[in-house]
C-alpha cells in the first residue's frame, strides 16, 4: 500500500528528530551513567540535571529504535547502544 501524500509529508519533516534526540541523549551522557545498571528515568534525570518527563520522551523514541530498552519501568542499554560507544561514533560529549 502506497503512503498517502500527508505520510510522506509527516516522515520527511519529522526526519531530523531521531538523529537530534541520539546527539542530545549522548551529550547528556545516559549511556555512562547508565553503565551496566538499568536506571529509571527520575535518577536518570537527577544525575544528568535534566526534567524526567522530557527525558523520558527522549528515551521513548529511542527505545522505539532499539537503542535502548524500557524493562518495567527502568532504561537499559541493548547491543546497539553498546555498539554506538564501542564504534566511536560518539567521540565527547560537548562535540
Amino acid at each position: 500500500m502506497a503512503e498517502s501524500p500527508f505520510d510522506t509529508l509527516m516522515q520527511v519533516s519529522m526526519g531530523f528528530t531521531l538523529p537530534r534526540t541520539l546527539h542530545v541523549i549522548a551529550e547528556l551522557g545516559i549511556a555512562d551513567v547508565l553503565d551496566e545498571t538499568p536506571c529509571s528515568v527520575e535518577a536518570l534525570a537527577a544525575v544528568t540535571g535534566t526534567n524526567a518527563e522530557a527525558l523520558n520522551r527522549a528515551l521513548r523514541v529511542l527505545s522505539a529504535h532499539g537503542i535502548f530498552e524500557r524493562r518495567g519501568g527502568v532504561y537499559a542499554h541493548t547491543p546497539t547502544c553498546l555498539d554506538v560507544g564501542q564504534t566511536g561514533l560518539v567521540q565527547e560529549r560537548g562535540q
